[in-house]
């Protein structure tokens, strides 16, 4: 399979493969929030070309979120990707406990801001995927 870059910078990358239904987001270091807003908005840009409904965030590589990116990330960006389609994200966290603290905290409010929206938790990228193909997204809820 193809592996198609959507988006690349030393701070994230953001990726698909050609016949995939999900999208991947990897942010990478601690982003700033000019560097959150940059990626996000490459995501809500690719969310309005592919009409992807899953996605597979792994955060393996990221740092802590700072308040002020996650209140961007769940004030702003979450009900924007929610309102393009984005229903389901299986993340994948890091051996670190404040990183799956502060991105629970993102994910709660998405979850709070849409019934229809379900992330799951993983320790690897297999079990992510495994996860996302049996989520079956029905168009007709699109």
């Amino acid at each position: 399979m193809t592996t198609i870059t959507h988006f690349e910078e030393k701070f994230g990358k953001i990726y698909y493969q050609e016949n995939a239904d999900y999208y991947v987001i990897q942010p990478k270091g601690f982003l700033q929030i000019e560097q959150w807003e940059t990626l996000l908005g490459a995501v809500l840009q690719l969310l309005m070309k592919k009409r992807f409904h899953k996605a597979l965030a792994d955060h393996t590589q990221m740092k802590l979120i700072n308040k002020q990116a996650s209140d961007y990330i769940a004030q702003v960006f979450f009900p924007r990707a929610i309102t393009l389609g984005l229903k389901r994200v299986a993340v994948v966290q890091p051996n670190d406990a404040f990183v799956e603290i502060t991105t629970e905290k993102v994910y709660d409010a998405a979850r709070d801001n849409s019934p229809d929206f379900i992330d799951a938790t993983f320790g690897s990228i297999e079990a992510a995927q495994n996860w996302l193909a049996k989520q079956k997204i029905s168009s007709m809820a699109s």
